[in-house]
């Protein structure tokens, strides 16, 4: 018989948890276990649930008020909001009867009504950045309450989160397991960087300077905006392509125009074929005001593209010498060096090929099942 295992999470738009939770159950072997998602704020009709679903992995659908909205909501309302949710999940649990259950991202208040010692279940939480911006308040309760009284092992993305981990919950048991890419995908689009910049448009001589994510403050795609615009003054065939989407898109969109380079920024919304997207890059541009890794910033270094970032973003992520880091506070003018200066630093913490999504599922089948 099949092990089930059933991943958990808010939604499944095109952030870096929700990829990573799609490359899990996408190469988890299917003749040994039955995958499942549940999306406890319903369906979104995003290219992340096209694609399990033409994979057959089973998706389940809590179709509630959205999380987005609930700031509209009554005190009275929201309280009934996470009673109901918290009773659709425990429903869904006790019917599928999951072996494993991995949750990500704000989702450990949903938990509290499974008896995971009556249900024989095994409980597991990812925590995608820093405790104490992303877990506060009812999420940060809920969280201590899973951790201690219901044996649920949190996980962090590397070893540098394991004792804020640890100090912020009060609890010792804290595991680490990468957030894996498919390594492979990207060195073949790498092999095809002319053919595709030409699909694209790009033409030979432009330099492409891009970023992934969604549009959200951490992210900080007006200042990506601004470097970019202090770019395209000494480079006028420069480019900037982003892609994702998010709340703060249409606001990121009218600077661009009010900046006058609309006809130089490329808006590609969530992709896809993001390993050739990112092969037709020069530079990968990563200004983020927190981080807990940076997933996007693997991808790219998988895809051989030289990168600026953040003093933010943790050591842990420089997998190649092709990375440089600048303080945020710094002028838009040292950006614009950085952008077009040699990125070499040389300083490598970590082993690219540790990423590779196959390893990390058999990681986390050890983790499981013991295996």
């Amino acid at each position: 018989m099949k092990k089930k295992i059933l991943y958990i999470l808010p939604w499944l738009n095109t952030g870096g948890a929700e990829k990573l939770v799609v490359d899990y159950a996408l190469n988890f072997d299917s003749e040994a276990y039955e995958v499942m998602v549940l999306s406890v704020f319903g369906r979104h009709e995003t290219i992340f649930e096209k694609k399990l679903e033409e994979k057959g992995i089973r998706l389940i659908f809590i179709n509630h008020q959205k999380w987005r909205g609930e700031s509209r909501l009554s005190p009275l309302m929201r309280i009934y909001q996470k009673i109901y949710i918290a009773l659709k999940v425990k429903h869904i649990v006790e019917e599928i009867k999951p072996d494993i259950i991995h949750s990500h991202l704000h989702v450990t208040q949903f938990l509290l009504g499974i008896n995971p010692q009556r249900l024989q279940v095994k409980l597991f939480h990812t925590i995608h950045s820093h405790p104490d911006i992303i877990e506060r308040g009812l999420n940060k309760w809920a969280g201590r309450r899973c951790y201690r009284k219901k044996g649920m092992v949190p996980i962090v993305l590397h070893k540098g989160m394991i004792q804020e981990v640890r100090n912020y919950y009060g609890i010792h048991t804290v595991l680490v397991v990468k957030n894996g890419i498919d390594l492979e995908s990207f060195k073949r689009a790498k092999d095809r960087r002319a053919e595709n910049r030409k699909a694209l448009g790009f033409d030979e001589g432009e330099m492409i300077i891009g970023h992934i994510g969604r549009f959200k403050v951490e992210k900080n795609h007006a200042m990506i905006v601004e470097i970019f615009h202090e770019v395209s003054k000494a480079n006028p065939k420069a480019r900037l392509v982003l892609i994702g989407e998010g709340e703060l898109r249409g606001e990121i969109e009218a600077r661009v125009k009010e900046l006058e380079i609309d006809d130089q920024v490329i808006f590609l919304g969530g992709r896809e074929d993001v390993p050739e997207i990112l092969s037709t890059f020069d530079v990968f541009l990563f200004p983020s005001l927190y981080e807990a890794l940076g997933i996007a910033l693997v991808e790219a270094q998988a895809a051989g593209v030289p990168c600026v970032v953040s003093r933010a973003i943790p050591k842990e992520a420089y997998l190649t010498p092709h990375i440089i880091s600048l303080p945020i506070g710094v002028s838009l003018k040292d950006w614009r060096d950085a952008v077009l200066g040699e990125i070499e630093s040389g300083e490598v913490c970590d082993s690219l090929e540790s990423y590779d999504i196959h390893e990390v599922v058999r990681h986390l089948e050890k983790i499981y099942f013991g295996k």
